[in-house]
């Protein structure tokens, strides 16, 4: 699908190798459309949700890979937490899973709350992320933005108050 041509960029456009300007490091491939859609290491949605579920939550009975430690320590907050979080959030019109223009079922709530989490948490950046939930950097950082809106929305009213005024 994509082959290395000497002295020039490469951009993958829906299955074809098109090439573009010349550059500084002749010969490096660009994978900014297939790698967000999945189509260089043909990982599909589906797989990724499965991989999240896996090491986070346990699948088919199993214990999942990354114990309660691992997973604050990953996140900032205890599973619970991050489920209430979750549960609270999946059916908000971003985060919910749409179908695209082309028919195609877009990426799981899960996908966007584990990225915007990761963000949130470690002060990654956004195209850090993609590497392991499979999403466009674009996405992750309006998933921040939608998650954080939805965590004051819904929490808000319960969990911040107006300053004392010792604090002021």
């Amino acid at each position: 699908m994509l082959q290395r041509l000497p002295h020039t960029y490469t951009r993958c456009v829906i299955g074809k190798s098109v090439p573009m300007g010349l550059g500084c490091t002749g010969g490096r491939v660009m994978l900014d459309l297939c790698r967000a859609v999945g189509r260089i290491s043909g990982v599909t949605s589906a797989q990724v949700l499965r991989a999240i579920l896996r090491d986070y939550f346990g699948l088919n009975g199993k214990p999942p890979v990354y114990n309660e430690c691992d997973f604050e320590r990953r996140f900032r907050v205890p599973r619970s937490v991050f489920l209430r979080i979750y549960n609270a959030v999946k059916d908000r019109p971003f985060l919910a899973q749409r179908i695209n223009a082309t028919g195609r079922l877009q990426a799981y709530p899960s996908q966007k709350v584990v990225a915007a989490f990761r963000v949130i948490a470690n002060g990654e950046a956004p195209d850090r992320t993609d590497e392991y939930v499979r999403l466009s950097a674009s996405t992750i950082a309006m998933s921040v933005r939608e998650l954080l809106r939805c965590i004051v929305d819904e929490f808000g009213p319960s969990y911040l108050r107006p300053p004392t005024p010792e604090e002021l």
